[in-house]
């Protein structure tokens, strides 16, 4: 995957040459870029379409100047959107840079501009907020990742990656059918019901507003670290913590950023009127010193998880 806007140029014009020419194109596009060319193209009997699942084209501006924080000024040498050595599931998803000296990975919710793109869809084209494409696919064949394996029976997840392909046309049935040298499982169509329905990123665009308003004051890197959750903790958290001390205080000045707390151990009975919304405690219980030594990068590392799990579902 590549999430950057491509470079169309005089593509639909060199492809109405290529056809005029008695050549067969293939052609893979955004589902608007993919209309855009049919309607401008009278005989496509030559011509194979292609489109994906689109979420929405980012700013190329925008990773640009994040790209240039991230190298300082080195050369790149290669940028993978999603690199699958540690797997292909949601949870793997990062960006890695790699230059002369370093090769960096950040998880994609570590990573301000895939945060901003995919979680808060904050860096799309205006264009994309109401879409008319994103579930009305005119392409032959439409691809994705196919992220409903787990209901499919005997269809297992090796980490490389599952697509799905759908026949839009009977052109593309006819190629599919045609595909070789590869796994193939025709599978029921309410599998693939996801596609198309209907996304409504119309909530986001204030949000969009606001990023590129503080964008022009202040540079990417800034505008898009404005807080979307507040953590704080405590050793041991009561219910006084909740009432005077420094994680309540912490609470008070978050405004409506909202806020939860890692604890070693949590006594708490009673959150009401708490501005805290959700405590995650790392303690398993009685172990030695050192056990606890021992294990407490893994504790604060599954918490973060559970925190990360939760905030990315809408529970918090």
């Amino acid at each position: 995957s590549k999430y950057l806007e491509s470079y169309m140029g005089d593509s639909i014009a060199q492809v109405k040459c290529d056809l005029d020419a008695g050549k067969k194109v293939l052609f893979c596009g955004t589902p608007c870029e993919v209309s855009g060319l049919k309607s401008a193209i009278k005989d496509d009997s030559n011509l194979v379409t292609v489109d994906f699942i689109c979420h929405g084209v980012p700013s190329s501006k925008l990773f640009t100047e994040h790209l240039k924080n991230i190298i300082k000024g080195e050369k790149l040498l290669s940028l993978d959107f999603r690199p699958k050595d540690r797997g292909w599931t949601g949870k793997n998803i990062a960006l890695r840079t790699r230059t002369r000296t370093r090769t960096r990975t950040r998880p994609f919710y570590a990573d301000t501009f895939y945060y901003g793109f995919i979680t808060k869809n904050a860096f799309l084209r205006n264009s994309c907020y109401h879409c008319e494409f994103r579930q009305n696919h005119v392409a032959d064949i439409t691809v994705a990742d196919f992220w409903q394996y787990s209901k499919v029976a005997g269809l297992k997840n090796d980490e490389k990656g599952i697509s799905l392909i759908i026949a839009n046309t009977e052109k593309g049935k006819k190629l599919i059918a045609r595909l070789y040298d590869f796994e193939l499982h025709e599978i029921d169509n309410s599998y693939s019901d996801y596609v198309y329905e209907p996304k409504d990123y119309s909530s986001a665009e204030s949000l969009r507003t606001q990023f590129f308003k503080n964008y022009q004051q202040y540079g990417f890197e800034k505008a898009a670290k404005e807080a979307d959750l507040v953590i704080t903790g405590e050793g041991c958290m009561d219910n006084q913590s909740l009432l005077g001390k420094a994680p309540a205080e912490v609470a008070k000045l978050s405004g409506k950023t909202p806020v939860i707390a890692i604890v070693g151990k949590s006594l708490v009975t009673d959150m009401s009127g708490s501005n805290i919304r959700r405590i995650y405690v790392t303690d398993h219980g009685e172990r030695s010193f050192e056990q606890i030594v021992r294990e407490c990068r893994d504790d604060l590392a599954a918490a973060a998880h559970r925190v990360a799990k939760d905030f990315f579902n809408g529970e918090i």
